[in-house]
């Protein structure tokens, strides 16, 4: 990768959801500002920015400087620091004030603000409580950029920091240092790779509970992505154990924890009489997010173990939405498979009740899922209530 170094000099665009930003940077050496694209958080007019990336050259808008890893820094120069506060990004200073603040300052503007803030008061225009709103959002972008070294340090991309930032806050610190494979549960994007990566350069044992857990979750994931909506408890054990590497035992104590959390769901082979004979013999393991769509399919069928009133919530809102067919059929979409007693993994209680996506799970088009609709999939069989 190609090290570059230089001063934002315009922020042509910048996502505040995913931090992805397109800016031209002042690169001593070159005469013209060079675009960049790629994550950064907050970016500002004036910051001092080291980037690692690649030169790549855009069909429409020409050579671009691809960003990888980015670290910014406070300016150091007269220029950068009035181009900095003026900005807008710190809550008090525009820039009238940010020039009036480097003509009285100078060069050590911003260490007047971090350290001798109520020297502040001798610029014009400035009073005490300017100065309080000065140094409230001083800090806050301290803490950001704080926030952003660390997770850089830690092998995080630029992008995948963003998403971070933006999901945890000035808690991103606590989080990774307690349980780093949240990030694969709470990121879009980051996966379980991903999240191992982090926890192992952070210091965290390949061994762990916390990543035998992760590890169960991510293989249950891949098994429903390969069209297993449940799988047997003593397979799945020796499918993590080839993965994670780590001992079995370790694995089976992180099972019984995950269920215990809540965050799988383990029943007994005779549960399913319907299912293969391998889970009338074994314990059957699932994602805890199917849990309650089996039980609203165990409603739709009129059994008894069901959730009261379950039945007739959905019936009812069938008949409000104006989906009831004649002869009673309601269109909950079903895919052609004997063993259809559970939902798909994706698709939630919450969603099943408001967009009607009653979508079955078939080990025949297991790739396919993801996008059986009832839009999509107009030969799929109906359910009779």
């Amino acid at each position: 990768m190609v090290d570059l170094q230089g001063h934002i000099e315009r922020v042509t665009f910048s996502n505040e959801e995913n931090g992805y930003t397109v800016a031209r940077v002042k690169i001593p050496g070159r005469r013209e500002p060079v675009t960049v694209v790629g994550g950064m958080i907050n970016p500002t007019p004036g910051e001092k920015v080291r980037m690692k990336g690649e030169w790549t050259n855009h069909p429409r808008f020409g050579e671009q400087f691809r960003i990888v890893v980015c670290e910014s820094s406070v300016p150091a120069t007269v220029y950068g620091i009035e181009k900095y506060l003026g900005s807008g990004l710190i809550k008090g200073i525009g820039p009238v004030m940010a020039r009036r603040m480097v003509e009285k300052f100078g060069e050590a503007t911003l260490e007047v603000i971090e350290s001798e803030s109520s020297r502040l008061l001798e610029v014009e225009g400035i009073g005490e409580k300017r100065v309080a709103m000065i140094l409230k959002a001083w800090e806050e972008q301290r803490e950001i950029r704080a926030i952003m070294l660390f997770l850089q340090s830690h092998g995080v991309s630029s992008a995948y920091a963003a998403r971070i930032f933006r999901q945890y806050g000035n808690a991103a610190f606590k989080v990774l240092q307690e349980n780093p494979y949240r990030l694969a549960t709470d990121i879009f994007g980051i996966g379980f790779l991903t999240a191992d990566r982090i926890a192992e350069k952070m210091g965290f044992a390949r061994d762990s509970r916390l990543r035998a857990e992760a590890g169960i979750l991510f293989v249950l994931h891949e098994l429903a992505d390969e069209g297993h909506v449940l799988y047997p408890a003593e397979a799945l054990i020796r499918k993590c154990e080839e993965i994670l590497e780590i001992d079995p035992e370790i694995i089976a104590s992180a099972l019984e924890a995950a269920a215990g959390e809540r965050r799988i769901v383990i029943e007994e082979g005779s549960a399913f009489p319907e299912a293969q004979p391998e889970l009338i013999r074994d314990r059957a393991v699932y994602i805890r997010t199917i849990y309650p769509i089996y039980r609203v399919q165990n409603a739709v069928q009129g059994r008894s173990d069901c959730g009261i009133g379950m039945r007739d919530l959905i019936l009812l809102i069938t008949r409000e939405k104006g989906y009831v067919e004649k002869g009673g059929t309601y269109p909950i979409i079903l895919l052609n498979h004997p063993d259809y007693h559970l939902f798909y993994k994706r698709f939630l209680l919450s969603p099943l009740l408001t967009e009607q996506r009653f979508t079955h799970f078939s080990h025949s088009t297991a790739t396919n899922t993801r996008e059986d609709t009832p839009n999509t999939r107009k030969s799929s069989c109906r359910l009779r209530c």
